[in-house]
């Protein structure tokens, strides 16, 4: 509560052109999705979801928090879906995740394996096997990418480990889908 009341009064006295305002709304609806995984009460998933909004459409496209704020968003739609079926709030989840991922490969490849992780492991849950692809496609796109750009072994090593789990959910997905090949690959 502590949290959120700090977060509260950061965005409070924050001017609206700040270019903090977007991380200090980010940071206030973490807090409150927090507190919503406590204590179920949908006002501070709502709260949150609204808080997320703000923090996107205040975000510059070209900055490389964007990403984060889009998949905190498609968390938050996702949470409330979960609690309600509200079939909006599905579409506009998937929205947000695939517009994290997709704008993550140009700012920010780790927050693109993050939101795929994310969506990926959620559209599997719902057995929607064509959209766990689709997120799992993004999630490769940023591993190799990342792979390829460090020079290290211990960097290549850490980025191996991150993508761990991904390449077998989405040969699992694949192959519910009947593309045994491509599963295999």
């Amino acid at each position: 509560a502590e949290a959120i009341r700090a977060s509260q009064t950061a965005v409070q006295h924050t001017p609206p052109d700040s270019p903090e305002l977007p991380m200090y709304l980010n940071n206030l609806g973490s807090g409150l999705s927090d507190r919503y995984a406590h204590t179920g009460q949908l006002a501070d998933l709502e709260e949150a979801i609204r808080v997320y909004q703000t923090a996107v459409q205040r975000t510059p496209p070209d900055s490389p928090e964007l990403p984060r704020n889009l998949n905190n968003l498609g968390d938050g739609l996702r949470d409330r879906y979960a609690r309600t079926g509200r079939l909006k709030d599905l579409e506009e989840a998937r929205s947000a995740y695939s517009r994290a991922c997709a704008r993550g490969l140009d700012v920010s490849l780790e927050e693109t394996i993050r939101s795929a992780r994310n969506w990926g492991n959620w559209a599997l849950q719902r057995r929607d096997w064509l959209e766990a692809t689709e997120a799992y496609a993004y999630s490769r796109q940023a591993i190799d990418l990342l792979f390829a750009t460090q020079i290290s072994r211990a960097a290549k090593e850490s980025w191996l480990r991150e993508a761990q789990g991904l390449p077998a959910n989405a040969a699992y997905a694949l192959a519910r889908l009947g593309k045994l090949e491509d599963a295999i690959a």
